[in-house]
């Protein structure tokens, strides 16, 4: 899964789609009619028809076996007419060969979106003009289909086959036929036997709807012409398949099925254009109302406006604004400790939404002064937008912010109705229908929270005993929801099994867990799954994306039920403790610019509300369990922006230990959390070193403590004292018994980072090896993987092509395993880099065939990368790719396309802000376009670069900058003495402004090469 998907929509070739059968999915899912006052003529669900997609090519991708191309499934965002023109009008390698359409149609019409997710049609004609100039030759058409204009698509476009349902397939049903009609594709076999084997698969099946499937091709069905589609040779295919949501970067953000109404709401919000006002806009209203869920419907169905990305903060009782900042930095690949000036800069360039959910749960005053601050700045100084989801958020908003207010009340009748019967269907409830839903209504109050539990109530009691449980439930009582959880507590506090049990003991989770930790709080009941089902059926949990969520207003009212204090608090506190103790201590490392997962930002406030309770004096629970929790959740502070409040936790428990492996470790944390904060730098050098000189501590330990200092002394530039400390700390670790792998693989790596910066490449090479073989023998796959990146980088510096093309090779045995994906394409680019080095090479000595069969390698790998690095934040990595690619083509001779790679490489460099990358680049596409004969277009960039060189200081990109702009004269005034139809007074032109701008940067040979040209022109 790409996570930022907009460059492989707006532009297939940026993910490589030529190495795979790529698949275009249109998915239109309109909230409201063309008139924006009615419902969609049709409505479908944009997520759940998305799920039922990207299951299909699962399936399909297991089906196919390992000899099948891999799948490429990519989603049009958004599904508007002109987006699909633009998709489709790429042919070449990286055309869609198979569009999927999942929308309404009727009168030979396809009803997609506009750029308000309002319906927008497309009639047949158009849509047949829209696919001629692209590479498609299948079109599927679930619930849209017309014979009309599959006509038009196989007489009028490069259509092979159109397959077509009048009517929307069930979802189970579309599944199916996708999976297996993709996978006999990708297998290699005809468009019309993948179809039949498909439609027979459904006949097999009890109501599968085969009938409803038709065939239209370009030539009758029994003809003896039976095209396949074209798939990658077998060298070129990537190794893994690739699904492209569409959108760009989104962090954290939840997809609600079954979304019904806020037509007025969404559309207000549509006609907001993003990096303009409102910069910040409120949810408001009462508990149950669905501001959360109107909030993420609008983040999920607009966020391609937001080229920066999507955050979502789950605020809760624990969050921080210096949290909600890190964040933000992360959001835009900066680290969570970046100055707050550079992430505002950042922010300035590009749109970005940022969601704050639960504002009101910011408690501390000064918490809520230092949000209000950071609005203000994202507000008046960036194009951010900012969601607020609160019952009342108007103490977060400043009238220097341009700001709005969206109050989020009651559902309107018909969509309460709609609501309410999709859930009874859902579910199964039989006896709520169209006798019994007026009643189920009027006793709901169309509030979505209550017609979601009603239902469930239905579902679990029947619908009599639901009816009677929401005739409590009355608007115009001072707290309604208060009443209704105390009832439903009470009631279940008196059952068998009292599933209120959990509630009381998970009360002080300030986040979300899973069923585990719920399990374990229970004392392993057999009955966990049954009491889970009744409080999730009764509204006091919640679960979301596999966590498990007590609601704020049920922890309140459970705490006022049965409070959990003292040695009881304690005791639970013991078992919660451990179980995340076992959490962190399993979760992969990641670096500080990561964001954190919903899982771990969940597992990171629970433990810091474990912490906080732990750390009054009275607490029974010995101190070394808390120090050990503080340790192996330290990253996750550091990542998280807390490393200030890390320290502030872990120092009362400290205070209170006694020297030995517990203390030394936690004040290696401490450390590390204080390395990240530039004034507390030098206290952090001092604790570190104090740490090292502990008595009585495992030795391990010890060599962690000096591997921690001399990461620090890293950071601050001191490389030869940070080699030194690290270097003996190994030496002495494994001088003596007991070494652990895991601490001498990480000291190893650390000494060889040391060297590296000390230049000395051939004394780093034994010792990434040692990390290698130490992290693969702790089983630390994803650290061996970046040690073998590593050292093959510094082997290509060395010159050693051959060997670090086998490193790299080995860490790629296992392609789709590698973790994250960035890594692998990170791995992929350094191989693609040392056959650039050997075809470079072959080159001097004249080895044509050795030279291309490196050029062709390098092509390969280089492509590999792309999807890969496109997951990520990389994108110096990724603006390089397209560079080398880019002169890779145009070596080849193909200078369109090595134009259009380069072009991406520009843009990515200039939204970086890498000025000297930025120069290399600009030289290119002059080179092209002097290539392309056209040498006046190419100085406007080649002044560029040399204005750039000179800023850098970069003499030899300066000089190759002056030398290109003599070149493209010597070409323009060739031109002109030959007679090929250049005009000699612009020409005369173009080389005046050429001569100011040489003198101007002071270039003196280029000039007097420029002054000959000059003089060659205005001989007589």
């Amino acid at each position: 899964m790409i996570a930022d998907g907009r460059a492989a929509v707006e532009d297939p070739g940026a993910a490589a789609l030529r190495r795979y059968l790529p698949v275009l999915a249109v998915i239109a899912a309109p909230y409201a009619a063309m008139s924006s006052g009615q419902d969609p003529l049709n409505p479908l669900d944009r997520v759940a028809e998305w799920d039922v997609m990207r299951a299909a090519l699962r399936d399909a991708t297991a089906r196919a076996g390992a000899e099948a191309a891999p799948l490429a499934l990519v989603r049009l965002t958004p599904p508007t007419s002109q987006q699909l023109a633009a998709a489709l009008s790429h042919g070449g390698p990286d055309a869609y060969r198979v569009v999927h359409f999942v929308c309404y149609g009727e009168r030979d019409m396809l009803y997609l979106e506009d750029e308000n997710g309002h319906e927008s049609y497309a009639v047949a004609e158009y849509v047949a003009n829209v696919f001629k100039p692209g590479g498609a030759l299948v079109a599927i058409f679930d619930g849209c289909f017309s014979e009309h204009m599959a006509r038009l698509l196989v007489e009028q476009t490069g259509i092979q086959a159109v397959i077509g349902a009048r009517r929307k397939l069930l979802p189970a049903n579309a599944r199916l036929f996708a999976a297996h009609f993709y996978a006999a594709l990708a297998g290699g076999e005809s468009i019309r036997r993948a179809y039949r084997g498909a439609l027979a698969v459904l006949k097999q099946q009890p109501n599968g709807q085969a009938e409803r499937l038709e065939y239209v091709e370009r030539d009758a069905p029994d003809a003896v012409d039976d095209p396949a589609l074209p798939l990658p040779p077998p060298e070129g295919r990537a190794s893994c398949p690739l699904v492209i949501s569409g959108d760009p970067l989104l962090v954290n953000v939840p997809q609600h099925t079954g979304f019904v109404g806020r037509r007025e709401q969404l559309s207000a919000l549509a006609q907001d254009p993003p990096g303009e006002a409102p910069h910040l806009i409120a949810f408001h209203g009462a508990a149950g109302q669905g501001k959360s869920w109107l909030a993420a419907e609008y983040a999920g169905r607009f966020a391609w406006r937001y080229p920066s990305g999507v955050l979502w903060v789950t605020i809760t009782g624990q969050t921080l604004a210096r949290e909600i900042a890190a964040q933000v930095a992360q959001l835009v690949a900066l680290p969570p400790y970046a100055p707050e000036d550079a992430v505002i800069d950042r922010l300035g360039r590009e749109p970005a939404l940022i969601v704050l959910d639960g504002v009101n749960r910011l408690d501390a005053a000064g918490e809520r002064a230092a949000l209000r601050a950071f609005l203000e700045k994202l507000g008046t100084k960036t194009q951010a937008r900012v969601l607020l989801t609160a019952p009342d958020a108007s103490a977060l908003l400043t009238p220097a912010v341009a700001s709005r207010t969206v109050a989020v009340e009651h559902l309107p009748a018909k969509a309460a109705r709609t609501l309410a019967l999709r859930l009874a269907v859902e579910r199964q409830v039989e006896a709520l229908d169209v006798d019994t839903l007026d009643d189920f209504l009027e006793r709901t109050h169309a509030i979505p929270w209550l017609i979601d539990h009603g239902v469930a109530l239905a579902r679990a009691d029947g619908l009599d005993a639901a009816l009677e449980e929401l005739a409590s439930y009355r608007p115009d009582m001072p707290d309604p929801l208060a009443l209704y959880l105390r009832r439903r507590l009470t009631l279940l506090a008196g059952e068998a099994g009292n599933p209120v049990r959990l509630l009381v003991r998970a009360q002080h989770l300030s986040d979300a867990f899973d069923r585990a930790l719920a399990g374990m709080l229970l004392g392993g009941a057999e009955q966990v799954e049954a009491q889970l089902e009744k409080l999730l059926t009764a509204g006091l949990l919640r679960e979301e994306d596999g966590l498990l969520a007590i609601p704020p207003e049920v922890r309140a009212q459970v705490a006022a039920f049965s409070p959990l204090n003292g040695a009881r608090g304690d005791q639970v506190d013991g078992y919660v403790m451990r179980y995340l103790v076992q959490c962190w201590a399993s979760a992969p490392e990641r670096p500080l610019d990561a964001p954190l997962s919903r899982v771990e930002q969940a597992w990171l406030n629970n433990t810091r509300a474990v912490i906080r309770r732990q750390t009054r004096p009275d607490s029974t629970l010995p101190r070394a369990m808390v120090a050990r929790l503080l340790v192996t959740a330290a990253p996750a502070y550091r990542r998280a922006g807390l490393a200030d409040e890390f320290w502030r936790s872990a120092q009362p428990v400290r205070e209170t230990l006694g020297e030995g492996p517990d203390y030394a470790r936690l004040q290696i944390a401490m450390g590390e959390a204080l390395s990240l904060l530039p004034e507390r730098r030098e206290e952090a050098g001092y604790l570190l070193q104090m740490t090292q000189a502990l008595a009585g501590v495992d030795r391990n330990v010890l060599a962690s403590a000096s591997r921690a200092y001399g990461e620090h002394l890293l950071a601050l530039g001191e490389i030869d004292a940070a080699e030194e400390t690290i270097g003996a700390a190994l030496k002495a670790l494994l001088a003596g018994k007991s070494a652990s792998v895991r601490v001498a693989a990480a000291l190893a790596e650390s000494w060889a980072r040391a060297l590296i910066a000390q230049r000395r490449r051939r004394a780093a090479l034994s010792r990434y090896e040692a990390a290698l073989a130490g992290y693969r023998q702790a089983g630390l796959i994803e650290r061996a993987a970046a040690m073998q990146r590593d050292l093959a980088e510094a082997l290509l510096r060395l010159g050693e092509v051959d060997r670090a093309i086998a490193v790299l090779k080995d860490a790629l045995s296992a392609p789709c395993g590698i973790e994250p994906p960035l890594l692998r394409g990170q791995i992929l680019v350094r191989l693609g880099l040392a056959h650039l080095v050997r075809a470079a090479h072959a080159h001097r000595l004249g080895r044509t065939a050795e030279r291309d069969a490196a050029w062709s390698a390098a092509e390969g790998h280089l492509r590999a990368a792309l999807p890969d690095l496109l997951t990520g934040s990389a994108g110096d990595d990724l603006a390089q790719v397209f560079h080398e690619l880019g002169r890779l083509l145009a070596r080849r001779g193909e200078l369109d396309e090595a134009t259009s790679l380069a072009e991406r490489s520009r843009a990515l460099y200039e939204r970086l802000g890498d000025a000297p990358h930025l120069a290399g680049v600009l030289l290119t596409l002059g080179k092209l376009r002097i290539a392309s004969g056209a040498p006046g277009d190419a100085l406007p960039l080649i002044y560029r670069a040399l204005a750039i060189a000179n800023e850098v200081y970069a003499p030899a990109l300066a000089s190759s900058a002056a030398d290109l702009i003599v070149r493209a004269h010597q070409l323009d005034a060739r031109h002109v003495l030959t007679g090929q139809g250049a005009e000699r007074d612009p020409v005369l032109a173009r080389l005046e402004q050429s001569r100011e701008v040489l003198a101007r940067h002071q270039v003196g040979r280029q000039l007097a090469a420029l002054e000959s040209v000059r003089r060659a022109l205005t001989a007589e």
